[in-house]
């Protein structure tokens, strides 16, 4: 199939979001049904790879304590190794975006949004893993201090990060969400 914006052609047909564009390619509300089916039970609902990718690139900012990480690529970036390393990550997780608010860039604090869930680190060195599906019910926001805070995790932002990376961030976490 193509996405009808910029004509890339995908082959999942479970893809909501376009991987290339980043735009949503299927309403919702448009989902068939067989007639002849007497107990269809919904699908659980799941972020696939495509969506992920497609999201988090959709709101692509310029940060230097944020990457984007190109699943597929074998070769690691020394963020994204060190991520793997102080987040606890696990091998077979595919990862999108790390977000380091350490100033060296060590990955010390910080979070990975990943295939399965978000992998992190928060300011009292306490690892956490959000699946998604326990992210529905999540609570995210910039805290009052100008911190990012998810759920009972809480981050203290560089004071040289822009404004714009907070609302970024929170913008993909609000579209994973309403995707799940």
């Amino acid at each position: 199939m193509f996405c009808k914006y910029c004509r890339y052609e995908y082959q999942n047909d479970n893809v909501k979001f376009c991987p290339s564009c980043g735009k949503k390619l299927k309403d919702e509300s448009t989902k068939v049904v067989s007639s002849n089916s007497s107990s269809v039970k919904p699908e659980e609902p799941k972020v696939v790879y495509y969506d992920l990718s497609a999201l988090c690139m959709q709101f692509k900012f310029d940060s230097s304590y944020c990457e984007f990480v190109c699943p597929t690529n074998e070769t690691k970036s020394s963020k994204c190794s060190s991520a793997i390393k102080k987040f606890n990550i696990d091998n077979k997780e595919r990862i999108y975006l790390i977000y380091d608010t350490t100033f060296l860039g060590l990955c010390t604090h910080g979070f990975a949004i990943c295939s399965s869930g978000i992998y992190g680190r928060d300011e009292y060195n306490k690892n956490f893993y959000i699946k998604w599906d326990k992210f529905k019910s999540c609570v995210y926001k910039k805290s009052l201090l100008g911190n990012l805070k998810i759920d009972n995790f809480e981050f203290s932002m560089p004071i040289i990060t822009s404004e714009n990376d907070i609302k970024s961030i929170i913008q993909i976490f609000d579209a994973i969400k309403s995707s799940i």
